[in-house]
This record gives structure tokens, C-alpha cells and sequence, in this order.
């Protein structure tokens, strides 16, 4: 069956036609209601951003917030249970280009990262273990950096990120 949308200023209408091409009716076409305001499905004003995921252990999550929202993504952090120290942008602050991880942090934790800032924009290049050495208090972390030995690396696709295991490139 073909539908077509009447282009008249008035209550939109469906023309059905038949396979011989002849109209077989109109019907009005009405908008879907709004969900009503206590339903699950309806948006909730100043609703409190509280964590979607429960961490097994604690992530913190540091970046510094060049070429993205810093509000949408604390938010966006905050629901998915990172704990986060965000860096203040200076003028030498460059967009991030790498996600470093330490020892204790799952891979899948890493990816998730990933995407969000893929989703966001950002293009990452490599995804890397923190070099040996760092802190011991570091082994939970996930920091975005902007490292200059990857900025001619060719882009990391979704594809990549989900098959491949780590370190990228």
C-alpha cells in the first residue's frame, strides 16, 4: 500500500491507494498524545542525574573538557557511575586524542568511555595501558589526554574499539 501525506493547511489526512492506483479512502491522521505526566516514559523537569550503573569498584575518570559540553558530559559520567576530576581548560589545552587506563580498570569500561567520546565528536587515535610506574593510586583510572606521538594516527573506528583488544593502535 502507498501512503500519501495531503499537503492541505488542515487536519493531515492519509490518502490509501489500492495497487491500480485508485483511492480507497482518507483517514485523519491524529498526533500521539503526550505521555501523561506520572507515566514511566514521560521526561521529568529537574530530575536528580542519578547513576544508571553500579561500579564494582571505583573509576575515576580525569579529562580535561576541550571540544566537548563539560555540563552534558558530567552528566552523561555521573549516570554511567564514574567518579570524575575534571581538568580545567587553559589556552594551551588541546583536544584528547588518547585514552590511557590503568591496571584495574576492565576493558569494558574503557570502550564505554571510548564512545562517549567518539559520540561527542572527538576523535581518538590510541587507547593505551598507563606506562609502567604510575602511583599505585592511578591502577583505577581512565584519563583522555591529548598525547602529541599519536596525533598522525589514523582515526579509531567503533568497529576497532568493539573486536580489537587493547592497546590501540
Amino acid at each position: 500500500m502507498q501512503q500519501q501525506i495531503n499537503p492541505e493547511p488542515r487536519s493531515p489526512q492519509a490518502i490509501v491507494n489500492q495497487p491500480n492506483g485508485k483511492d480507497l479512502e482518507a483517514k485523519e491522521i491524529k498526533p500521539p498524545s503526550p505521555a501523561p505526566a506520572d507515566s514511566p516514559g514521560a521526561l521529568k523537569p529537574n530530575s536528580t542525574t542519578k547513576p544508571v550503573l553500579h561500579r564494582q569498584q571505583r573509576i575515576q575518570l580525569q579529562y580535561t573538557p576541550v571540544g566537548v559540553n563539560a555540563q552534558h558530559f558530567k552528566k552523561v559520567f555521573d549516570k554511567l557511575g564514574f567518579e570524575q576530576q575534571i581538568q580545567p581548560v587553559s589556552p594551551s589545552s588541546q583536544i584528547p586524542n588518547t585514552i590511557l587506563y590503568g591496571s584495574q580498570v576492565s576493558l569494558e569500561d574503557v570502550k564505554i568511555v571510548a564512545f562517549a567520546f567518539i559520540r561527542a565528536g572527538i576523535v581518538l587515535r590510541s587507547i593505551q595501558p598507563l606506562p609502567n610506574g604510575v602511583p599505585n593510586k592511578e591502577t583505577s583510572f581512565i584519563k583522555v589526554v591529548a598525547d602529541q606521538q599519536f596525533q598522525d594516527a589514523e582515526p579509531l573506528k567503533v568497529n576497532q574499539i568493539l573486536q580489537a583488544g587493547f592497546p590501540l593502535p
